[in-house]
């Protein structure tokens, strides 16, 4: 009903928990296993495969400005409180 086969699906519900995870400030293998990929390099290449880039050189500056950008968040509100 959503257009895409099961392994397909499967992958992106894998590929977005994963994503999550880096930008939760996990490491990219860390957060493979724990998304179900065998190892941080099936995570790249799934990534490559599916979205067209590397894990490491488009996730890991991305999971760097959102951690700044939840640090900064925290640090307003504690000035504000």
């Amino acid at each position: 009903s959503v257009g895409l086969p099961v392994k397909q699906l499967v992958i992106w519900r894998r590929l977005r928990y994963a994503v999550d995870r880096v930008l939760a400030g996990a490491s990219l293998t860390a957060a493979a296993l724990d998304a179900g990929f065998s190892d941080a390099a099936h995570f790249s290449r799934s990534m490559r495969a599916t979205f067209g880039v590397r894990a490491d050189r488009s996730l890991i500056p991305v999971a760097r400005q959102h951690q700044s950008a939840v640090e900064a968040s925290r640090d307003s509100q504690a000035g504000a409180a």
